[in-house]
């Protein structure tokens, strides 16, 4: 009776031990995957991206060029008003005082 009880906890203990590692295997292949996912989500996201911007590239200078024409004729109606204050740029700057003189 001994040696059958014996093969009897043998066989549950490896059942119990297999059916542990199945769920533990289980576990960790489903992370794997959802981690995999993510990555690949993220390369998917950085490839539109990179698309996008081609895109913007492939634009060209006249069209990147008319994008950027409020900002020109912001600067060009500006020029005048620069032209015209001179002495505001050519004041001469004060000396810093120093103040270990007068100790």
């Amino acid at each position: 009776m001994n040696i059958v009880m014996t093969i009897a906890w043998a066989i549950a203990g490896g059942v119990a031990v297999w059916g542990l590692m199945l769920v533990r295997a289980s576990v960790t292949i489903r992370r794997l995957e959802a981690e995999w996912r993510q990555e690949v989500e993220h390369w998917q996201a950085d490839a539109a991206r990179a698309r996008a911007y081609a895109a913007q590239l492939a634009k060209g200078p006249p069209a990147a060029a008319a994008d950027y024409q409020p900002s020109r004729e912001y600067v060009i109606s500006n020029v005048p008003l620069l032209i015209a204050a001179p002495s505001r740029f050519a004041e001469p700057r004060l000396e810093a005082v120093d103040v270990t003189e007068s100790i």
